[in-house]
């Protein structure tokens, strides 16, 4: 988010992580920003409508059925034509006490096209941090 706002872009965000939220809130422009939230819903008490809403690294920790609530409740922050850039892990994991649904294939563009979504990019890219871990990178258009 730091990243984003040094660009001179408007930016909000959402972690499932307390501590992290805390820690970023004491930066004043975050504070009304930052918000703690589990996904599948947001359930965000704002009246603000997003271009673009990225989720990194997130998604694979959501079961089929939970990414297609999320699917469906993220059209609620986005504006007309807003656009969604997820990345996601498609690697399967082992000895790993999280839990990763198995996403490969066309699993998630489906549920987004359910969702009402348009598919407009994907790429495929090995992990930046030299682990045996490939992603997957979308991009989404809501087409409502």
């Amino acid at each position: 988010m730091r990243y984003i706002r040094a660009l001179g872009a408007e930016c909000w965000g959402v972690d499932s992580t307390q501590g992290f939220v805390e820690a970023l809130k004491k930066d004043s422009y975050f504070k009304e920003r930052l918000f703690y939230a589990k996904l599948p819903i947001l359930d965000l008490k704002i009246d603000v409508k997003f271009d673009i809403i990225v989720c990194i690294a997130v998604i694979m920790h959501l079961t089929k059925d939970e990414l297609r609530v999320w699917g469906e409740d993220i059209k609620n922050y986005l504006a007309v034509g807003g656009k969604v850039i997820i990345s996601y892990s498609v690697t399967q994991r082992e000895n790993d006490e999280r839990f990763f649904e198995d996403l490969r294939g066309r699993v998630v563009g489906e549920i987004f096209l359910d969702s009402g979504f348009r598919l407009v990019e994907e790429s495929y890219s090995y992990d930046g941090l030299s682990r045996d871990i490939e992603w997957r990178s979308e991009g989404f258009i809501a087409l409502t």
